[in-house]
């Protein structure tokens, strides 16, 4: 949770530069338009974001870890786990787990990208990428297909651009397992 209030500080940081007449940003920034994402725990933080502000476009879950400090709903003694109503929030996600990562980190099971997947709720528009054949790093450093991926989900949530959308609903060969909720209409110009 708090690094998710981190994503949420930065992006009003961020706002506040769009107000500061001395800023090389200064109105030149679309604050009602923010996406958030990380790396491991950086991906969890992404959703802990989404859930502490709904107002956020996109989010961008790379190899994401996530469990949530819970007394009610956790068993102790840690008091961690990952339960959907942690997960229950309307801001579309983009999930890039590898395919062999609960392998590499077996501690993790039920934490990793494919529950997070599993626990947003199907009104919400998700996609799971899993890359094939790869473990926690497969997305640390995004290119190729994966890249391509991003960037079309960003067209997408950010422009409304129903050719990237449709890109998006094409499997990609590098994925092992590839769901979404998504479906393009054609948008207003």
């Amino acid at each position: 949770q708090v690094r998710g209030q981190g994503l949420i500080d930065a992006m009003e940081t961020i706002s506040q530069e769009n107000e500061r007449m001395t800023s090389p940003l200064f109105g030149l920034i679309d604050i009602q338009s923010f996406a958030v994402g990380g790396y491991s725990m950086g991906g969890g933080a992404a959703q802990a974001a989404a859930m502490l502000d709904n107002s956020i476009k996109a989010i961008i879950s790379l190899n994401p870890t996530f469990f949530v400090y819970d007394i009610e709903n956790c068993e102790g003694p840690e008091y961690y786990c990952l339960i959907p109503e942690h997960l229950d929030h309307p801001v579309p996600a983009l999930i890039l787990p590898g395919e062999i990562e609960l392998d590499e980190l077996e501690g993790y099971d039920g934490f990793l990208g494919q529950t997070i997947y599993e626990y947003i709720p199907e009104t919400t528009e998700k996609i799971l990428f899993e890359i094939a054949g790869q473990g926690h790093g497969a997305a640390g450093s995004p290119y190729g297909e994966v890249a391509e991926y991003i960037l079309n989900w960003l067209n997408y949530q950010f422009f409304n651009d129903n050719s990237s959308c449709e890109s998006l609903l094409e499997s990609p060969s590098s994925a092992s397992q590839y769901l979404t909720t998504i479906g393009c209409t054609t948008f207003p110009s």
